[in-house]
């Protein structure tokens, strides 16, 4: 049996989806709910996408409203790597490409419909990549510097949900050491600060641009530390968590090589005082205090895989 969906793009060229029997991954309906989140809508008289081959080959062909094929393409994975989703995805994109490449040469040509187009020639990813790693130089909001400079190592699990591209991150990072003094400079210490993290937020996709929210999850391991509650002391570590949002633009510029910048901000559930163990007076143990408040920021070069 064949399952046919009459669908139409932006670019007002109609869409029906041809899934064969016996074709599971990606389903018809997968390709559908794919194609809406590229903005799809039901149309008539459409031009029809066929869906055929075997997991991990697969094949798609697109004929336009004439019966001529104007674009086929072949996306070959390892069977039992599938992603049936990510596919139906890689296959919305082929075509949202395809047409958006249709409509620029109108406008190059003629405001007249164009009967047949040929294939297009750009290279297209044969996937959709779910992995990404990379390394972050960081900054944050200091105790008495304006910016602590730092670095991080972070790598990402892209999933699909209800049609929104997401990302789930882990990180590992940590700062410089920040140099603090009493209040008369009778001494000077170093605190010492690492961390891990976690992300997630939706992608919007631009192209080779991409635009994303994303709220944090971390906690902060802070040497020469205490707690108010606890006795002076200049070499435990304290644990501060905290919650954070950040802003985050990704700019593609290979097949898999990205750069991406962040800008964001975070709230410490706890806070430690920065003490001296050694000075006599115990009015002058106390150097600092860790914010409640900080600001962030991130520039990474990363791999998608």
């Amino acid at each position: 049996m064949i399952s046919l969906l009459a669908l139409t793009l932006g670019t007002s060229a109609a869409i029906a989806v041809e899934a064969a029997e016996g074709q599971p991954c990606p389903s018809a309906d997968q390709v559908k709910v794919a194609l809406a989140s590229h903005g799809v809508a039901a149309s008539v008289n459409p031009m029809r996408l066929r869906v055929g081959g075997n997991p991990g080959a697969t094949s798609i062909h697109l004929f336009d409203s004439g019966g001529n094929e104007v674009l086929t393409r072949q996306l070959h994975s390892p069977a039992a790597q599938v992603d049936c989703v990510a596919l139906a995805d890689t296959v919305a994109l082929i075509v949202e490409r395809y047409l958006d490449e249709v409509e620029m040469k109108k406008l190059e040509t003629s405001p007249v419909a164009v009967a047949s187009v040929p294939m297009v020639a750009e290279s297209l990813p044969p996937m959709v990549r779910t992995w990404a790693s990379g390394l972050r130089l960081s900054g944050r909001t200091g105790r008495e510097a304006l910016i602590v400079p730092g670095t991080e190592a972070w790598a990402e699990r892209r999933v699909n949900w209800n049609g929104t591209r997401w990302t789930i991150a882990a990180a590992v990072g940590g700062l410089l050491p920040e140099s603090s003094k009493t209040t008369n400079d009778a001494a000077t210490v170093k605190s010492l600060e690492t961390w891990l993290a976690v992300r997630t937020g939706p992608w919007l996709h631009l192209g080779q641009h991409l635009l994303s929210l994303q709220a944090e999850v971390g906690a902060g391991a802070i040497r020469g530390s205490r707690t108010p509650d606890n006795g002076p002391t200049n070499a435990d570590w304290g644990i501060a968590p905290w919650l954070g949002m950040s802003a985050c633009y990704r700019h593609v510029v290979g097949e898999s090589l990205f750069l991406e910048a962040s800008l964001g901000g975070a709230v410490s559930l706890v806070r430690h005082e920065l003490v001296i163990e050694f000075l006599p007076d115990k009015e002058r143990r106390v150097v600092t205090t860790t914010p409640r408040f900080f600001g962030a920021f991130g520039l990474s070069l990363g791999l998608e895989f």
